[in-house]
């Protein structure tokens, strides 16, 4: 989602929260940023673990209340 921002994984390992990413050269294909988007808004939100989507509203706010909105999750908990 963050194209390895060394801030954002910064912010990760302080609030020790998991995350995943790619090499740098992934982010270039076509699409790929949108796809990886999706894909990890959709498995925060379907395993639903408590911290990390907390942490998704708190630090990427459009992005998980656009994903809210589409897929009919409703406001912030």
């Amino acid at each position: 989602m963050f194209r390895n921002d060394p801030d954002i994984v910064e912010r990760y390992n302080s609030e020790f929260v998991d995350y995943y990413h790619h090499s740098d050269q992934y982010w270039d294909y076509k699409n790929n940023r949108e796809n990886e988007i999706f894909a990890n808004m959709f498995n925060i939100y379907s395993t639903n673990n408590e911290n990390v989507v907390k942490f998704v509203e708190n630090h990427f706010p459009d992005t998980s209340s656009q994903f809210r909105r589409i897929f009919g999750l409703g406001d912030k908990r």
